[in-house]
């Protein structure tokens, strides 16, 4: 029955599949996709373990679950897919290609989003964090399209890394507030933390798809 249909079909429909096939297996969709379910995994089963830091708070430390800092893997393999290992072709190609990349990363995003709410629900984490968990895998989805245009697409978590760091830490004052700056840390109804996701995606967006800025 599979082969009937497949030379039944069209010849224009067999060479959009085929093409779309070699287009994600260059993007080792499946391998990211796999990272991603480990990832989910990973916070079903430990999102509830406390991290405890050095701060500059009254306490002198701080502490928060390990599901606080997930949706930054998640955003950061949101950006990583878009790594191809036809990089030169893609090059040439990028003005026909940049539009199958938007909705990439797109899908990628609601997919990881998803993730992430199956893996905090999993771990009985409360809904007023996994709301704003879920804003923030596009925030740090942003951040690392920004570092993939900066360090190249295999290099994209670099900056996500070197911002999630000092964030915990140093995002909140002595007497316990959030800073402003620390978006990630602020609650699902903060308009600012949601305005500023929103612009970090869209310029990661404009940055990293932009054709006439593609290496």
């Amino acid at each position: 029955m599979a082969d009937r249909v497949d030379v039944d079909a069209p010849p224009s429909l067999r060479n959009l599949s085929g093409a779309l096939g070699r287009y994600l297996r260059a993007r080792r969709t499946l391998s990211v996709l796999a990272a991603a379910i480990i990832v989910a995994v990973a916070g079903a089963l430990w999102g509830n373990t406390m991290i405890e830091l050095p701060a500059a708070n009254a306490a002198g430390s701080v502490s928060f679950p390990l599901s606080a800092v997930l949706p930054a893997p998640f955003g950061a393999l949101v950006a990583l897919s878009l790594h191809s290992e036809m990089a030169t072709f893609d090059a040439a190609a990028a003005r026909r290609l940049w539009r199958l990349e938007l909705c990439q990363v797109v899908i990628g995003g609601l997919v990881a989003s998803l993730l992430l709410r199956i893996s905090l629900i999993a771990s009985a984490t409360p809904s007023s964090v996994v709301v704003p968990a879920q804003r923030n895998v596009w925030f740090w989805a942003g951040v690392a399209l920004v570092s993939a245009r900066l360090f190249g697409r295999q290099l994209c978590w670099v900056l996500p890394l070197a911002l999630m760091g000092p964030l915990e830490p140093f995002g909140v004052t002595l007497e316990g507030a959030v800073r402003w700056w620390a978006w990630p840390l602020h609650d699902g109804g903060s308009v600012a933390a949601g305005v500023a996701t929103a612009g970090v995606f869209g310029i990661g967006l404009a940055l990293s798809l932009n054709t006439r800025l593609r290496r």
